[in-house]
């Protein structure tokens, strides 16, 4: 009988972290040939599936279509056959930090936002040199127990990559109330990283849809406060905080607790980009295009084929 989650452990290990089967088997106290068998296995039942994804494909013609017809500064298109892969964060990563690697210049200063997409992108990261940027974080972090939320930690691992120096928001993304969150937002260390956003020349945001996969706290709100996203018109969320299809800003009580950077802000900087794909993403990165808060777009071919066409 294979134990399933040992599989999957040693998929992960393998596949995501890139470790070599001699180190798995000693840390998971088994033998080389487990681990070869672990892996084969996988693959055989679908837990594991390999796509081979030709990186000469070209798009440049359709990032052309799509960036003039939306005014945006830059599209970057990763291949997606058919349905939405679990490669396609990966794809949308690799894309990502090649185009970060060029664009960003000595003496940036480079906000980061969080999510799993976000969270790949800093994994794939390598050394580019000393540019002494800055790199603060877009929002509070708090007490988040899942890594693509600690975004504190996220932007010091960017920063390590670009030889540059980061600045921690330590205070929590939301707060009780508006009176709490206005008097937190005075506080010298909190203004320190908020001055910068005014100057940003880069940010790197995740696009998001409502799903369980929100932040611990801004769950535990919506448990206590549920919000009707239909009935308001809300089609996504960036750092958590929500538009409509046009990317209008929603009139939210949360938002007003919120310490993070709002959309007018966001939208004076100079680069934003927007990595996100999937059809299911859709209606989310539409809405983020025309409401300009992001003004590069790093998405798959299938979205990049239905904003084409959208009339």
């Amino acid at each position: 009988m294979v134990d399933v989650a040992l599989m999957v452990n040693v998929a992960r290990l393998y596949y995501e972290e890139s470790r070599t089967q001699v180190s798995i088997a000693k840390e998971l106290g088994i033998t080389r040939l487990s681990v070869i068998e672990l892996l084969k296995t996988a693959r055989a039942e679908g837990i594991v599936r390999i796509e081979i994804v030709n990186p000469k494909e070209d798009f440049s013609l359709l990032e052309e279509i799509v960036a003039q017809k939306y005014r945006l500064k830059k599209v970057i298109i990763v291949p997606g056959k058919g349905n939405d892969t679990v490669q396609l964060p990966n794809h949308l990563a690799r894309s990502a930090v090649s185009y970060l690697a060029e664009t960003i210049e000595i003496n940036d200063i480079v906000g980061i936002g969080w999510g799993l997409t976000v969270m790949e992108i800093t994994k794939q990261l390598k050394e580019y040199g000393r540019r002494s940027i800055v790199v603060v974080p877009l929002i509070g972090g708090g007490n988040e127990r899942q890594a693509q939320y600690d975004v504190n930690s996220l932007t010091k691992r960017f920063a390590s990559a670009f030889g540059g120096e980061s600045y921690s928001l330590f205070a929590p993304a939301v707060v009780d109330s508006k009176v709490i969150r206005d008097v937190i937002v005075t506080d010298s260390k909190i203004r320190q990283v908020t001055d910068f956003w005014k100057r940003m020349n880069v940010a790197l945001i995740g696009i998001g849809v409502m799903t369980k996969e929100f932040p611990t706290a801004f769950n535990e709100n919506l448990t206590a406060n549920p919000i009707d996203f239909k009935e308001k018109g809300i089609v996504g969320d960036v750092l958590s905080r929500f538009y409509g299809i046009e990317g209008n800003d929603i009139p939210l009580e949360l938002h007003e607790r919120m310490i993070g950077i709002d959309f007018s802000t966001l939208r004076k900087t100079e680069t934003v980009i927007g990595v996100a794909g999937g059809l299911a993403k859709y209606n989310a990165i539409y809405g983020a295009i025309k409401g300009s808060i992001i003004n590069v777009l790093i998405t798959d071919e299938n979205v990049a084929r239905k904003l084409a066409k959208h009339s």
